[in-house]
C-alpha cells in the first residue's frame, strides 16, 4: 500500500464484499478517517499519522513527503533535518564471477554473480522461489565458498533468514 497508494488516481475500498468508499486517495483517506473504519490502518503511514489529529482540516497526506509537509505546518516549525552519514569510499562486498553448487554432481545454484557494494549502500537480491537468493547470500556472508570466482568481504555481513 505504501508504494501503490500514492500512484493511484482512483481507489475503491471493499470490506466484507461491499464497496465501503471510492474516490481519489485523499478522498478515500478522509472518508475512512471520518467513518473511523479499521481499514484505515492498512493505509500509508502518512495517512495513519494524520488521523491522530482531531482538529486538522488540511487535506489527507498520501506520501511521506506530503506527511512531512503537513506535520511541519501542524507543529508550526520545520522538522529537524536528518543527520547525513558520510561513508568512506570503500568496497564492503565484491563478488567476481562466483559459481556455487551444493554437491559436485548437482547443477550450479549461483552462476557468475558479479557486483560491488560500497560501504553505506544497500543491495536487494530479488527473485522467485529457487532462484538462488539464499545461496548467494550464504556465499556473500562467507558461510559457503564458491568453487570458481571470488567473494571479498571488507568487514562482516549479517544474514537474517526467516524460520
Amino acid at each position: 500500500m505504501e508504494d501503490a497508494f500514492p500512484l493511484a488516481t482512483q481507489v475503491a475500498v471493499i470490506d466484507k464484499g461491499a464497496l465501503l468508499c471510492a474516490g481519489t486517495p485523499t478522498e478515500v483517506g478522509t472518508a475512512l478517517k471520518t467513518a473511523g473504519h479499521r481499514m484505515f490502518l492498512a493505509m500509508p503511514a502518512a495517512m495513519c499519522i494524520w488521523t491522530t489529529s482531531e482538529r486538522e482540516t488540511a487535506p489527507c497526506p498520501i506520501t511521506v513527503r506530503d506527511g512531512k509537509d503537513w506535520l511541519e505546518g501542524f507543529v508550526g516549525c520545520p522538522l529537524p533535518t536528518p543527520r547525513k552519514y558520510i561513508y568512506p569510499d570503500e568496497t564492503a562486498i565484491q563478488a567476481e564471477e562466483p559459481w556455487f553448487r551444493y554437491e559436485q554432481d548437482l547443477p550450479d545454484v549461483v552462476k557468475g554473480l558479479s557486483f560491488k557494494v560500497q560501504k553505506g549502500k544497500f543491495l536487494a537480491l530479488l527473485g522467485g522461489n529457487g532462484a538462488g537468493k539464499t545461496s548467494a547470500l550464504r556465499l556473500l556472508s562467507g558461510q559457503r565458498k564458491p568453487y570458481r570466482g571470488t567473494v571479498q568481504l571488507n568487514g562482516s555481513v549479517g544474514l537474517l533468514h526467516p524460520v
